[in-house]
């Protein structure tokens, strides 16, 4: 049987995992859960690792319906506590959403897509939407710290120390791509008009999602400036076959409301 000093758990999708991992890797001396952002239930900002999760109920345990995804990952962190209370180094690490490079999500993609290809590029509302996300080598990082230093039975958020905007993204797209991007804003009754809605668009949040990273920073964790992060993820997607265009509105759509927005 594998007897490992430090378990990072980055599989374990349902409650039961979790339970099960903190049994059998009982003995270790630190097991961190990677759980996500997606947590809260509570989301006024800065949200903080004190904030209410959302309920979960068995009848979710093999659920795979995204809106199951993060009860069930909040009842997983509930399973780390119960189990740090029984003696189990125990901890949980909360990303936001992670980008960076070998990011197969391609949420990001979507937007370095856009500024590689165009040189016009179209926002939703004012390009203000601020949805906290957390480079890929940071999220790593974290998870290092916690399990060295953490303390058992506490979660921990791990997002961008400095945030930015969809448009600030852009901007730093352009900047990384060496390119210029002219950026247009169309608030929602201007998407509809050409059936498009912000929540196409990658990364758009109608309300700010903003978590709380104190607690992290103070066992001595730092974050990677986010115009590097913005660059090697860039730099990645461009050797990559990765395009984000499974993603957000398709370009015709677009370039549509761009014209008639502009003229």
């Amino acid at each position: 049987m594998a007897d490992p000093e430090v378990v990072i758990d980055c599989v374990a999708l349902h409650p039961d995992d979790v339970r099960t991992a903190t049994d059998i890797f009982a003995d270790a001396d630190a097991y961190v859960y990677v759980s996500t952002g997606g947590v809260y239930a509570d989301t006024r900002i800065p949200i903080r690792e004190d904030a209410s999760l959302h309920d979960w109920s068995p009848d979710m345990e093999d659920d795979d319906a995204h809106e199951a995804y993060g009860p069930r990952k909040a009842e997983g962190d509930r399973a780390v506590f119960a189990a740090a209370a029984d003696g189990v180094a125990a901890m949980a690490v909360r990303p936001m959403h992670v980008y960076g490079p070998h990011d197969y999500t391609e949420r990001f993609d979507y937007w370095v897509h856009r500024v590689d290809r165009f040189d016009r590029g179209l926002l939703p509302s004012d390009g203000g939407s601020l949805f906290h996300r957390s480079y890929v080598e940071d999220v790593a990082a974290g998870v290092r710290i916690v399990a060295e230093s953490g303390t058992p039975g506490e979660a921990y958020n791990v997002a961008d120390r400095t945030l930015m905007t969809l448009r600030e993204s852009v901007e730093l797209l352009a900047d990384a791509l060496d390119t210029d991007v002219e950026v247009v804003t169309a608030s929602e009754r201007e998407l509809s008009a050409h059936d498009l809605a912000p929540s196409e668009f990658p990364q758009y949040t109608p309300d700010p999602m903003v978590v709380d990273t104190q607690k992290l920073a103070a066992l001595g964790w730092r974050s990677t400036p986010r115009a590097d992060a913005v660059a090697a993820h860039a730099e990645d997607y461009l050797d990559s076959d990765r395009d984000g265009t499974t993603h957000g509105p398709g370009r015709q759509a677009e370039r549509r409301a761009i014209e008639a927005l502009t003229g």
